[in-house]
């Protein structure tokens, strides 16, 4: 029997061998990443906290600080803004995706010293915070209301956080 597994073996090529190999270490990292999001109960919420990011990263302190003063401070997370918020098995899923996708990207700028003093939110950002605007004020909004402005905070800067 162990010479007909041995012989199966090396009928297999180097290069299958090595297409293995990366496809492991793929499904490893995939695994630990999904772990990391959902697994240890609580911690995707910790992390979107704004306390974990106000009190944590320096960066954040005088946006952090700024929020608690703001007319949207009793938002529970920063991604109520700040990520995408569709409805939906599509919408949760890009939501969590991009979770991942800048809670990754700015925990690395934090940990190489990259995030910039004067913070200045990334264009999908400025897009999604608007869509979450419509989305929580859809009932008070006129068809018309805003349309000589691009997004809502260029009138309504006295809700939103200071970002310089």
């Amino acid at each position: 029997m162990a010479d007909i597994i041995e012989e199966e073996t090396r009928r297999i090529s180097r290069g299958t061998r090595i297409l293995l190999w990366v496809l492991g270490i793929l499904i490893l990292v995939a695994l630990v990443l999904i772990f990391l999001m959902f697994g240890p109960p609580g911690l995707a919420e910790t992390f979107a906290e704004p306390e974990f990011c106000g009190e944590t990263c320096h960066e954040m302190e005088y946006v952090y600080t700024s929020f608690l003063e703001e007319e949207h401070s009793e938002l529970e997370t920063c991604n109520d803004c700040h990520l995408p918020n569709n409805p939906g098995a599509a919408g949760f899923i890009e939501h969590y995706a991009w979770e991942g996708v800048v809670g990754i990207r700015d925990l690395v700028k934090h940990g190489v010293g990259a995030i910039p003093q004067d913070i200045e939110i990334k264009e999908n950002s400025e897009s999604w915070a608007q869509d979450n605007c419509w989305r929580c004020h859809e009932d008070e909004i006129d068809d018309d209301h805003g349309e000589d402005e691009e997004f809502c905070w260029d009138c309504h800067d006295d809700v939103f956080h200071d970002v310089d």
